[in-house]
């Protein structure tokens, strides 16, 4: 059966049209950047911020930065189950090189001279980060393993409000209060 050419570029034009809506729509709604730092200062056992607000509906992507030397197990099972998750992923970076920007804060990460921080500095250059490992929702169930120099990205809409933990699953650095309590607010 044979097109006819005004239909062939109807079709082409509804074709490019669908193609283009992802990205006419992920200008609608960027996303923030909320950092969370794993260990601070003299101690591995510590979580900054303590505290965050997010709000139901908003786009976040959520940067979990473990500069220390210390491996430690983060887990969000409840706001996880009200979120919607669209993408979940660990990578590392060289330890000596890894430090968050204003944790808690939605800001745009940039490259912090060496000495500002105690001779560590992130890095934004995708060629110093390994390849990301995909993950699943389930994983934050389970806990998701941060090793030394490794950062989670969970980008995700919480759909519920509410208060939530998000925090380290060791019995041990949860003894220690290692989690943020996230509140949801409509």
């Amino acid at each position: 059966m044979v097109m006819k050419a005004p239909i062939k570029m109807l079709a082409a034009a509804i074709c490019g049209l669908l193609l283009g809506l992802p990205a006419a729509q992920a200008d609608e709604y960027p996303e923030r950047d909320v950092f969370v730092q794993l260990g601070m200062g003299k101690s591995d056992l510590t979580i900054y911020p303590t505290r965050l607000t997010l709000h139901v509906g908003e786009a976040y992507r959520f940067i979990v930065i473990n500069p220390t030397e210390t491996t430690h197990v983060v887990a969000a099972p409840e706001l996880e189950l009200m979120s919607l998750t669209t993408d979940l992923s660990v990578q590392a970076a060289e330890l000596n090189r890894l430090v968050v920007i204003n944790p808690g804060e939605p800001t745009p990460i940039v490259r912090l001279e060496s000495s500002q921080l105690g001779g560590t500095e992130l890095t934004t250059d995708p060629l110093e980060w390994s390849e990301a490992v995909a993950l699943t929702e389930d994983d934050l169930h389970a806990g998701i393993t941060i090793g030394p120099g490794q950062m989670l990205e969970w980008h995700f809409v919480p759909v519920k409000d509410g208060t939530y933990k998000f925090g380290c699953d060791d019995p041990v650095h949860a003894a220690f209060g290692m989690h943020t309590i996230i509140t949801v607010v409509s």
